[in-house]
């Protein structure tokens, strides 16, 4: 059983607790936070503790905090034993600490949207093989896929997550905007949702594209601005649809 100590308090080191309660090869042996406030009703389950010189011996110290903290929280946990960050965007180098891994599960953690573990891949970064095989463990004890890769392929991951879920999601927001403002139920754009997510899976997205953009179709493009009063949504129109039309050249 691998013994967790668990640093951070945000969406993600919430949906790791609930993971970690519920899978035998887990043992949460502690739970860290800066504010007690916000674990204080965990802590009739886990030992709690806003002190972080009284963190537990553990295998593993995941760190579960905000890209600008990883470094700063690593520096403070005195252990031999392995520190790992769940960050896309930060290298295992900066990790302040004598012996430092990843553990980076790919996907978007809020806490009123339960996550499935079993459904997502973690990706993974120790400096030696033993590191890894826990990390490996760990992985598949909470039911997920792991995949090795190393600082510089995982920027690139993240990059990716966030165009495909950051900015993909935006766009939802403003679309579900114009069709509130004129009295539309976004329910009825569902099917076309689902539909473009499927296409992407089966064929690709550069083959999936339709639309006024591709079609070079000028007339619907000039009446679709003339509808937009949003300058910045107007701007961004014209981005996408200029994007789209240079990739289809």
């Amino acid at each position: 059983m691998i013994k967790i100590v668990l640093i951070g308090a945000g969406n993600l080191a919430f949906h790791f607790q609930k993971i970690f309660a519920t899978s035998a090869g887990v043992d949460l042996i502690q739970w860290y936070s800066r504010s007690l406030e916000k674990i204080k009703p965990f802590e009739s389950q886990i030992p709690i503790t806003n002190r972080i010189t009284d963190l537990r011996p553990a295998d593993v110290y995941l760190i579960a905090v905000s890209d600008d903290a990883i470094a700063e929280i690593s520096a403070k946990i005195k252990t031999r034993a392995l520190v790992v960050h769940c960050s896309g965007a930060v290298a295992v180098d900066q990790l302040l600490c004598n012996t430092k891994g990843v553990f980076y599960p790919l996907q978007s953690f809020s806490k009123e949207h339960p996550s499935n573990f079993g459904d997502l891949t973690i990706l993974i970064e120790a400096e030696n093989k033993n590191n890894l095989e826990t990390l490996y463990k760990l992985s598949n004890a909470i039911g997920s896929k792991s995949l090795e890769m190393d600082s510089k392929n995982r920027a690139f991951v993240h990059l990716t997550a966030v165009i495909l879920n950051n900015f993909g999601n935006h766009l939802f927001d403003i679309g579900q905007g114009i069709a509130k403002a004129n009295g539309i139920p976004f329910d009825i754009f569902h099917p076309l949702i689902e539909l473009t997510y499927q296409k992407v899976k089966k064929v690709g997205a550069k083959n999936a594209q339709t639309g006024p953009a591709i079609r070079k179709d000028k007339e619907t493009i000039k009446k679709h601005l003339d509808l937009i009063t949003d300058q910045e949504i107007k701007k961004l129109y014209l981005l996408l649809t200029e994007s789209i039309q240079r990739r289809h050249e």
